[in-house]
């Protein structure tokens, strides 16, 4: 075998060596080039085409004249968003003409399941590492991302109090977005629902600073419903909704006007959500709403595809097949419907069992009826007890030989449903179970509907006659923010708060006034409020701007000696500065001289 000779095989390795070489800058170099174009991409998108890029293997350098301290530091927490921090090397100078002006410190936090990111300008002087350690304990120890940066100019006044207010929000809110700056946060966060929203949007505007400006928007998302479910009766007194479910806006407002048209009564609340078993649920709805109407009355229970419909023997046979055979052609197949044409017994005069609870308005609750022994009267009372005070539940009961099945868990079913009233009263019989009164629950139909369709054996055999009262609303009852600035104003035009001539003090009789007012606050619960007093032109301006700031102080310690929480109040004097007539005359300097109350509001962001 004749053998290779050196020098052949020193330059196949030479070769190999240097496609080796070239392969590997060709790489570094597509990997540059790729990077480079990243960066440069996102910093056009933003309008800092005044960066320049150069790459040097893994390095990125950035190179140019910024505008603005700022406008270099938003460039950086550019860049650093595409590619790791580490790898960004700042090269870049700001204009001298810009460099007095201070720049525009700010700062977003975004927090969620991942963790935190924070993004933005922060003072020189500030420890950013202990202030990333202390955000990170306020939202539980969650991990950081850090895409600050700093610049040497002093800390703006009130920065101190928004840095505070930032752990405060992050200790509350779970997921949230916040830009803030000196002097105006804005906070875009999820609540799971209506009374949520309410009770964040009220906590922020106590925790704010008082002299910053607070913009927010607080959404509820769709709530999970399951099962998704529809019950009402048709009779004389027309349509009623026992509870109502909706996968959209639109096919709620559909189902409510269809029920319009055949005498909707009481209150038209329907449940908005996600779990329709189909996009064609309103369809089918509407079709089963509308062949009631035909029959002329009965009743109609959804649950998920599963349809329940029973008439009486008030509509004809024939009328009845006709109607179920043309509502069942034109069902989307998902749906399946169990018809039922019921005929009347005859009255007869056989004792039946019967079961009765009753929630009245003063709060007792009473049961009274048929129980299988003393073991089953023992775990209903207990129950009871369990979902009201024990010391307002009082029972009396027969023993009753023949009940019908699971006749206990009735009962119990029932008395779980009462929980769901402000008052009225659940009976238990043995053809079925009926629930009727009052509620601040706009949900408690709903609820009570699928907790009968859950626990009953027949979902189809109960009745609800529940409204809704909004004065049983712990929230719809509270009165509004303009509400309650409207009646301090009424209280206002009736009885005018007055100070001794030139002095702070109230007048005697200012008593009664400071009394209403504070029942008002107390009564609309704690809101940010400026409390701003006002002269009229004479004396002096100096002399004027004290007095006034004096007397809305004075106002201030009235309320607070009446109980009104006072941490989210604020006072302020406007001198002679803000007239509302003519101070050449009595009359209008007596108008001048007055207490204003402003209601601060959170402005509402897109």
């Amino acid at each position: 075998m004749r053998s290779v000779p050196i020098y052949v095989l020193a330059a196949v390795l030479t070769f190999a060596a240097a496609l080796s070489v070239a392969a590997a800058w060709f790489s570094v170099s597509a990997i540059e080039n790729a990077t480079r174009k990243a960066v440069t991409g996102i910093l056009n998108e933003n309008g800092k085409s005044w960066v320049e890029i150069h790459s040097d293997g893994m390095q990125i350098y950035m190179t140019g004249l910024a505008p603005s301290e700022s406008e270099r530091s938003e460039a950086l927490s550019l860049a650093r968003t595409v590619i790791d921090a580490s790898q960004v090397v700042d090269q870049m100078t700001a204009d001298a003409d810009f460099m007095l002006t201070p720049p525009q410190f700010s700062i977003e936090i975004m927090h969620n399941d991942t963790g935190i990111s924070l993004i933005g300008l922060l003072p020189a002087s500030m420890d950013s590492v202990a202030f990333r350690e202390e955000i990170s304990e306020a939202a539980g120890g969650v991990p950081t991302t850090d895409l600050m940066s700093q610049a040497d100019y002093p800390e703006p006044e009130g920065w101190v109090d928004m840095m505070a207010f930032i752990s405060k929000v992050l200790k509350r809110i779970p997921h949230v977005k916040m830009t803030i700056k000196a002097s105006r946060a804005e906070v875009i966060a999820i609540a799971d629902n209506l009374e949520e929203k309410r009770q964040l949007e009220s906590e922020l505007l106590r925790i704010v600073p008082k002299d910053a400006e607070l913009a927010i928007k607080i959404t509820t998302p769709k709530q999970a419903i399951s099962p998704f479910t529809l019950r009402a009766r048709l009779d004389d007194d027309g349509l009623a909704f026992y509870s109502c479910s909706a996968g959209t806006e639109s096919a709620r407002d559909r189902i409510l006007q269809t029920a319009s048209k055949i005498g909707l009564n009481g209150d038209n609340h329907c449940n908005i959500g996600l779990g329709a078993p189909t996009p064609y649920w309103g369809n089918a709805v509407i079709q089963s709403i509308n062949t009631l109407a035909v029959l002329g009355g009965g009743s109609l229970s959804f649950t998920d595809a599963d349809i329940s419909l029973e008439v009486s023997n008030s509509a004809s046979r024939k009328k009845f097949d006709m109607a179920i055979g043309e509502l069942k052609a034109n069902l989307p197949e998902i749906f399946t419907l169990d018809a039922k044409f019921i005929t009347l017994p005859a009255e007869g005069t056989a004792v039946k069992p019967e079961f009765e609870a009753i929630l009245t308005r003063e709060g007792n609750v009473h049961l009274d009826g048929d129980v299988g022994d003393i073991h089953a009267r023992m775990m209903i009372e207990s129950f009871a007890k369990s979902h009201f005070t024990s010391d307002i539940v009082h029972m009396s009961a027969r023993i009753f030989e023949q009940l019908p099945d699971n006749w206990t868990m009735r009962i119990m079913t029932g008395i779980e449903a009462l929980s769901h009233l402000s008052n009225g009263a659940v009976k238990i019989a043995e053809t079925g179970i009926s629930a009727s009164g009052e509620t601040g629950n706009r949900n408690a139909r709903a609820d009570i509907s699928s907790l009968f369709e859950t626990n009953l054996e027949d979902a189809a055999q109960y009745s609800l006659d529940i409204d809704y009262i909004e004065k049983l609303d712990p929230i719809e009852s509270l009165p509004s923010l303009d509400e309650c600035e409207q009646m301090i104003v009424l209280a206002q035009n009736q009885s005018k708060i007055r100070f001794n001539p030139g002095k702070s003090t109230l007048e005697p009789n200012g008593k009664a006034i400071m009394d209403n007012i504070a029942d008002i606050l107390l009564q609309c619960g704690e809101m940010r409020i400026e409390i701003g007093g006002h002269t009229d032109s004479q004396g002096t301006e100096p002399m004027n701007q004290r007095l006034s700031l004096q007397r809305a102080q004075s106002v201030l310690n009235e309320l607070r000696k009446r109980k009104v929480l006072s941490k989210s109040i604020t006072v302020k004097g406007y001198g002679e500065n803000e007239p509302i007539a003519d101070n050449a005359t009595e009359e209008g300097r007596e108008a001048n001289r007055r207490i204003e109350f402003k209601f601060i509001r959170a402005e509402p962001l897109p």
